[in-house]
């Protein structure tokens, strides 16, 4: 893919050994999923390459443009790799003395970990969580939002989506004025989802963070719905709120793990319930063929080298998404998605929550059930056991933070537990 060296710099550098998001998500995925071996090919002819001096292919032993890489298909999970510096002998010769001088590691401390209440309890204080308190926080604690991308998958009616834009936008007013539109048409959803939720920028504290340190410029705010009446709903507001060339973009396609065409049900406007047929329906008229694409290849389209908040909502697909936002989720500090192992015939219906979990957990993310409010860690408390107890999870929700992010230590402010 001409990325094995710094062709305008540094002819020993290899960007794509630091910066693997240069590649194509195939051969990320390629390499990811296999052992992957650099044969230097070079080895025992370095007597050539300083006679023969090549030219322009080979400048020496690491600059030249052909490499030879080796795959074996990896048949068994990647064990963990540990390096103990302890009281073994090492060859100390190129060892700075920092690194000569560790103790090994402390043991990791597990985590507090509180009874998780039965499927239905979940279900019930998790269906229509209220995430206004932790939002809020994450505001004051980093309110800067020229940089930020927000991107939300399932955008409905896209009242968490103006909610971003107007925590951490430059203007405040845009959510109140959303809704006001939406009222007129599109009736009240079962959470109030519909329309964009109260504890905006005019709410107490908030006022004063977001008056002393306002954005700069608006974020960019992606609204990702395939719904055919949701998107007429979606341009009417956006026109009438922000104008043709408002700062929410707002995106025709359903979202998977690759790339495709499929069929999405013709709703009314505000409809939650709509789930994608992979499969070619012939239900004229009651369908539409709609665009299905992926998180990293809208990151491409958009010429995004981030996404900050990536909050998913497809009716049982959830887990398809994440599969196909590899590359995004290197950068996400916080991720909302859906369970919904109750719905048999998708991918949640054959998906364990603890492979999600597991998943994001190598990935670097706490995560725990969303409730009013308050939280409840399941990263390192949900176990096999857990699993089958609950098995199927119905209509639940999860939320998490990249650890080391100011918003991780948000979310721990609010892990209270949920109730019995």
């Amino acid at each position: 893919e001409n990325v094995e060296y710094d062709h305008g710099g540094e002819p020993h550098s290899f960007p794509f050994l630091g910066g693997p998001g240069v590649l194509l998500n195939t051969t990320v995925h390629i390499l990811e999923h296999n052992h992957v071996f650099f044969a230097d090919t070079a080895i025992g002819r370095d007597k050539w390459l300083q006679e023969a001096k090549p030219g322009g292919w080979a400048v020496d032993r690491t600059a030249r443009n052909s490499s030879l890489v080796v795959l074996q298909k990896r048949t068994e999970p990647l064990r963990p790799v540990d390096v103990h510096f302890g009281k073994v002998a090492v060859n100390t010769v190129a060892l700075p003395q920092a690194v000569m001088t560790l103790e090994p590691a402390p043991e990791a401390v597990a985590p507090r970990c509180l009874p998780f209440p039965s499927s239905n309890r979940i279900s019930q204080q998790t269906g229509c969580y209220r995430d206004d308190d932790w939002v809020k926080e994450m505001f004051m604690a980093d309110p800067e939002g020229t940089a930020q991308v927000f991107m939300d998958v399932g955008c409905n009616t896209g009242s968490d989506a103006v909610r971003w834009l107007e925590l951490w936008g430059n203007k405040s007013g845009v959510a109140a004025a959303w809704g006001n539109v939406l009222r007129k048409t599109v009736p009240r959803g079962i959470c109030d989802h519909d329309y964009p939720r109260a504890g905006t920028r005019t709410a107490g504290q908030m006022t004063h963070v977001s008056a002393s340190t306002p954005s700069k410029a608006h974020p960019q705010v992606f609204c990702v719905e395939p719904s055919p009446a949701n998107l007429n709903a979606l341009k009417r507001v956006t026109s009438t709120v922000l104008g043709d060339a408002g700062p929410i973009k707002i995106v025709n396609a359903a979202v998977a793990a690759q790339e495709g065409f499929a069929s999405f049900p013709n709703l009314v406007e505000g409809a939650r319930t709509g789930q994608l047929i992979m499969q070619p329906s012939s239900a004229s008229g009651r369908v539409a063929r709609v665009r299905v694409t992926t998180v990293d290849n809208l990151m491409l389209e958009h010429m995004l080298d981030r996404v900050d908040v990536l909050t998913i909502d497809t009716e049982g697909h959830d887990p398809s998404v994440l599969d196909g936002a590899v590359n995004a989720l290197r950068t996400v500090r916080y991720l909302a998605f859906e369970v919904h192992q109750d719905f048999k015939t998708t991918p949640w219906g054959n998906t364990t929550l603890l492979k999600q979990l597991t998943s994001l957990d190598t990935q670097g993310f706490d995560c725990y059930w969303a409730g009013v409010g308050r939280l409840q860690r399941l990263t390192g408390c949900w176990d096999i056991s857990s699993e089958h107890d609950h098995w199927p999870l119905p209509w639940s929700n999860v939320v998490c933070a990249k650890r080391g992010d100011v918003w991780h230590g948000v979310l721990q402010k609010f892990y209270h537990g949920l109730d019995p």
